[in-house]
């Protein structure tokens, strides 16, 4: 798939970018230079088990029957939808500031 304008991608990093006129090609230096790991339209698609959206850790991705999919979280079996999406945190961006104690 060729990289459009609209579009968002995810590097291996986990890092997420919405592509628009001025960055399209400049998004390598924007995102780390790593390779991309995903390109879609809808940032849903971006988004894996694991990854924080809105504040809450994400359990799955499901599809309703229409095929568009959905967020699931542990919170009383709350759902998002792509339009309800307001902030990512990725397990790799997590992972690359937290601190470990011993081995």
């Amino acid at each position: 798939m060729k990289l459009e304008i609209g579009m968002y991608v995810r590097n291996e990093d986990g890092y997420i970018l919405k592509l628009n006129e001025e960055n399209i090609y400049g998004y390598k230096s924007l995102i780390g230079g790593s390779n991309l790991k995903i390109k879609s339209y809808n940032i849903i698609d971006l988004i894996g088990v694991g990854d924080y959206v809105n504040g809450n850790e994400v359990m799955a991705i499901s599809e309703f029957k229409d095929g568009s999919r959905y967020i699931e979280f542990d919170e009383e079996n709350y759902l998002c939808k792509n339009y309800q999406i307001k902030s990512i945190l990725t397990k790799e961006q997590f992972e690359s500031m937290e601190y470990r104690f011993g081995d």
